[in-house]
């Protein structure tokens, strides 16, 4: 650490195109920030000891440069250093007014939380700064008379009164003398970053910009990222880019697209933090729940999605036993998906099995002595719009198959999503007596769910009956970013339908995800564990 920190400090002056006399004063208040730092531990109760890549970060902060975008991989300690700087803003900034703008509301309440907390680590700190949890803002002084901090989330602003503008209204009169903005790339538009870029100039505010990569090539990031690429002065070492120009400078630690990303020693260079090693990385790396996705844009940092589908065609076909069948009268549960105009409409199986590859009655299956959900899946029926009157699946095709499905096997429950338009006809079924279950399509659920699809497949928790058309549908699905991760996108972008994979997914967290199935409750939002 000593020999990076000299290091540091014998390039930072070019790194940033600091004058001696700036460099002087952004050494200053550095060490001033390191004093404040010395007094912060971490949720582990730890010391926080600055990195030296954070160092950099700060010495460009506090030469006074207005802008600085961050890149780098996840787990590299960008929240409590966010936070820290912003508590210490408010103590020792003159009616300071600062933001954390964020994605989401609950992506903002992480880094609120870690300010709050450094907020009241000390009695002298908590005199002078009074959180207010309910408004997600932290006052100086009562009231906030002496200034304030306050969270904005992109996902908010676009739903308030002045929608012809992406909420863009509400942060009109704005005076920031800080603006820290997390995870740029998934903020839904440029509202939070263009309203505090744009009032900096009212009092010599600053802002710092810390961000993962993402996978929106229109992405309010992706164009300041490649127009940051393209200034005169651009500085490459290893795996690490400064880009400066007057006001602006971009550091990011990210991996070449030729890069091996299964080397660890690569990857390591582009994770700065001492904390993040090639042991950790590998670890990461095994998890039956990583995706090629997730590894190439969370820890090595790459733009976009790796090539091809979401699942991995050797992974799939290892699965796959072209004998297995349900025979009459076997327990199932059911998963459905279906965008009645556009898309296929898809019925898929799926039988809980244990360790050992028995069958588990459903109402027997205990979380807790699993080692993860098992199961056998496969196609119950399959409708191609393309082969029905007027292009669409009628309903009551839907339903008849769903009728026939519960006479012949003993069905525990039915997934499905009523965002098709599927509503009415599910509570048709329901009054009817079949047990039908709403997946909710939300983000909150898809995200944990999509990483625990992968990993079932990757794992052998599943076996299937190797049909060509299912297999189809699962090795086309592709994924979004959300804010709670990647999830299961339910549109195809291949020209080749989703629903099959979207039904499994319905299907299994039907069977592994609900209480309703053991409970005899079909309450669809009685899940069995909190995914998020």
């Amino acid at each position: 650490m000593a020999s990076k920190v000299a290091a540091l400090a014998a390039s930072a002056k070019s790194l940033l195109g600091l004058s001696p006399a700036k460099f002087a004063e952004a050494h200053t208040g550095l060490a001033r920030f390191e004093k404040f730092c010395a007094k912060v531990t971490t949720e582990d109760d730890e010391p926080f000891v600055l990195e030296w890549w954070q160092r950099l970060v700060l010495l460009a902060y506090f030469a006074g440069i207005a802008e600085i975008l961050v890149l780098v991989p996840k787990g590299n300690g960008k929240t409590t250093l966010l936070a820290a700087l912003a508590v210490f803003h408010l103590l020792t900034t003159s009616q300071p007014e600062a933001y954390i703008g964020a994605s989401t509301k609950d992506q903002a309440k992480i880094m609120y939380g870690e300010a709050r907390r450094i907020s009241q680590l000390h009695s002298a700190w908590r005199k002078r700064l009074l959180p207010r949890p309910s408004t997600k803002e932290i006052y100086v002084g009562r009231g906030g008379r002496n200034g304030s901090l306050r969270v904005l989330s992109s996902d908010r602003l676009s739903t308030k009164a002045n929608k012809d503008d992406g909420g863009k209204g509400t942060l009109e009169g704005i005076k920031p003398t800080l603006g820290l903005v997390d995870e740029l790339h998934a903020h839904i538009n440029d509202a939070i970053y263009a309203a505090i870029q744009g009032a900096l100039h009212k009092r010599n505010g600053r802002m710092i910009t810390i961000s993962t990569a993402g996978a929106d090539d229109h992405s309010v990031l992706k164009r300041i990222r490649d127009a940051a690429l393209k200034f005169r002065i651009k500085v490459v070492q290893k795996r690490f880019t400064v880009a400066r120009q007057p006001g602006f400078v971009m550091f990011e630690w990210a991996l070449h697209d030729r890069d091996d990303r299964e080397d660890m020693a690569i990857v390591k260079l582009a994770n700065p933090s001492s904390f993040v090693t090639k042991e950790k990385l590998a670890a990461l790396r095994r998890s039956p729940s990583m995706t090629p996705t997730r590894w190439a844009r969370r820890h090595c940092n790459l733009w976009g999605q790796v090539e091809g589908g979401f699942f991995e065609a050797e992974h799939w076909d290892a699965r796959g036993n072209p004998e297995l069948e349900f025979g009459d009268g076997a327990q199932l549960v059911l998963g459905y998906d279906h965008a009645r105009s556009y898309d296929h409409a898809y019925l898929v199986g799926l039988q809980v099995i244990d360790i050992g590859g028995e069958l588990v009655p459903i109402e027997q299956w205990d979380p807790e002595k699993s080692e993860g959900g098992r199961g056998r899946l496969i196609p119950i029926e399959h409708w191609d719009p393309a082969e029905q009157d007027g292009g669409k699946v009628p309903y009551w095709k839907i339903k008849q198959g769903m009728r026939e499905a519960c006479e012949r096997y003993d069905v525990a429950g039915i997934g499905f999503d009523k965002l098709g338009g599927f509503s009415q006809s599910a509570e048709e079924l329901a009054d009817e007596g079949l047990p039908m279950i709403e997946v909710s399509m939300k983000s909150n659920v898809w995200a944990p769910l999509t990483s625990e699809l992968y990993a079932a497949v990757k794992g052998g928790r599943l076996e299937h009956n190797d049909d060509d058309e299912l297999r189809k549908h699962v090795l086309a699905a592709t994924t979004k970013d959300s804010e709670y991760g990647e999830r299961l996108h339910g549109r195809h972008t291949s020209g080749i339908h989703v629903d099959g994979a979207i039904a499994w997914g319905c299907a299994w967290f039907t069977a592994f995800f609900t209480d309703a199935l053991r409970t005899a409750s079909f309450d669809p939002n009685h899940y069995r564990i909190e995914l998020v």
